[in-house]
């Protein structure tokens, strides 16, 4: 029977510029500018610079919140609003 510690999966401490993007939803370009501004912590590995995964969830957590236009209904429509007939404008 194996251990269980065996067989549990590591969540990463470390991740290459592409995955982390991809951890934010964000491109590499972004990363690289916010590894830069210090926004996101990085080390060196090799020729290869990784990205603390703690510092993604630091830099998450700082977002602030959306403000989402309430005129948007369900599934992200937006919903007709009435606007005022534009002035000197041919139809």
């Amino acid at each position: 029977m194996e251990d269980a510690a065996k067989t549990e999966t590591l969540a990463p401490i470390l991740v290459a510029i592409p995955d982390a993007a991809r951890m934010i939803g964000r491109g590499t370009t972004f990363i690289y500018e916010a590894l830069a501004r210090g926004e996101i912590d990085g080390v060196k590995s090799g020729a290869r610079t990784l990205v603390r995964v703690a510092s993604l969830h630091r830099y998450a957590n700082s977002l602030p919140a959306a403000k989402i236009d309430p005129r948007y209904g369900e599934r992200g429509k937006r919903r007709q609003i009435e606007r005022p007939a534009r002035v000197g404008v041919r139809a």
